[in-house]
């Protein structure tokens, strides 16, 4: 007499939320996990996307003390508040601070597009955060007549931290499918 494994409802439901589960992990990692960040030689300007951290700055400073670019550009938030840290304000200084709108990632975008149509500008390096990469990338290149290189600066996450990051930027890259670039 052969026994038969019968399986409970139950059991295939957590199993196959587990397995979903996982592979969305696995596909998220090259995407907000290990992003490629572009590796510049020069550029007009470097644009600091929000929110504005100290990584993101350290590393926009970076570039600019590197001669890798000629100017500094900051996202401020929608409340118009100055971008300080440790002491510094950044937008009482020679550098340019600008207020998105839509507070969104293509509103900085076709902000940008704005400033470096005014400026002259046509090599434009975006500096954001290590699980916006690849999303900020997309809507730059597809959203920008100028050349579009995204910098990573470095972050680190916990694991719920992480496990929001894959939320927000997978909404906001179907978000960005659907709604697509502003007008100017």
């Amino acid at each position: 007499m052969t026994a038969t494994r019968q399986f409970r409802p139950g059991f295939v439901v957590a199993s196959s939320a587990v397995l979903l589960l996982a592979a969305g992990v696995v596909a998220g990692l090259p995407l907000y996990v290990f992003p490629v960040s572009d590796d510049i030689d020069h550029v007009d300007v470097v644009v600091v996307l929000g929110p504005i951290d100290q990584e993101r700055l350290w590393t926009a400073e970076w570039l600019i003390d590197h001669g890798r670019a000629d100017a500094l550009v900051l996202s401020v938030p929608p409340d118009g508040s100055s971008v300080t840290v440790d002491g510094r304000d950044y937008c009482a200084s020679t550098k340019l601070c600008f207020i998105a709108s839509p507070s969104t990632t293509r509103g900085e975008v076709s902000a940008v597009e704005g400033i470096a149509r005014r400026e002259g500008w046509t090599d434009i390096a975006y500096v954001t955060g290590t699980a916006h990469v690849s999303r900020a990338r997309w809507i730059a290149m597809s959203c920008s007549t100028r050349s579009v290189a995204v910098v990573e600066a470095r972050e680190n996450r916990n694991p719920a931290e992480w496990l929001w990051s894959y939320v927000y930027q997978t909404a906001g890259f179907l978000k960005a499918a659907v709604v697509g670039c502003l007008d100017d």
